[in-house]
């Protein structure tokens, strides 16, 4: 999948600061994968303003070695955590105080599918897969693998609502 730098632009409409902050992203992401040595040259700037933007103004600390997929959406950003080995699809909906996390140092961490909608302070944690278009409510702490098209919600997460 060919990524671009403004792939998650119209998905922030909302925050100018979320879309630079995700534009730096993907500008880092972009120039460290490509084979030109001057691509170096903008990698560096890139993944300092990403992290200033970001960790420092935002709150959100989401490593530049995560895979995610065009169209991520963030909604009032602070305190989001992602974990560098997370995989996220394409057009996923993350919001404030959300946790996407290994259960160990080291431990598999999850994996979201496309258009996954997750609620503000949910807590996913350890090698579990959320299968596209499932919905995390509000608050809910998710250990296990959810379905594709399952609303989860509670502490731990159950299905509320299977489509």
């Amino acid at each position: 999948m060919k990524i671009s730098p403004f792939c998650d632009w119209r998905y922030n409409s909302h925050s100018v600061l979320i879309r630079i902050s995700l534009v730096l992203f993907r500008v880092h992401q972009i120039s460290r994968q490509s084979s030109f040595p001057a691509s170096v040259l903008l990698s560096v700037p890139a993944a300092i303003l990403y992290k200033v933007v970001s960790r420092f103004v935002l709150g959100i600390d989401i490593p530049t070695r995560t895979v995610i997929g065009a169209g991520l959406s963030i909604h009032h950003g602070s305190g989001l955590v992602v974990n560098a080995d997370c995989i996220l699809g394409q057009e996923v909906i993350l919001r404030h105080g959300t946790t996407l996390g290994s259960k160990s140092d080291f431990g598999p961490a999850p994996r979201i599918g496309d258009r996954v909608n997750i609620g503000a302070a949910s807590v996913i944690i350890g090698g579990v897969s959320i299968g596209d278009g499932a919905v995390i409510g509000a608050g809910s702490v998710v250990v296990k693998d959810v379905p594709p098209g399952v609303v989860v919600a509670g502490n731990p997460a159950r299905p509320i609502r299977v489509a």
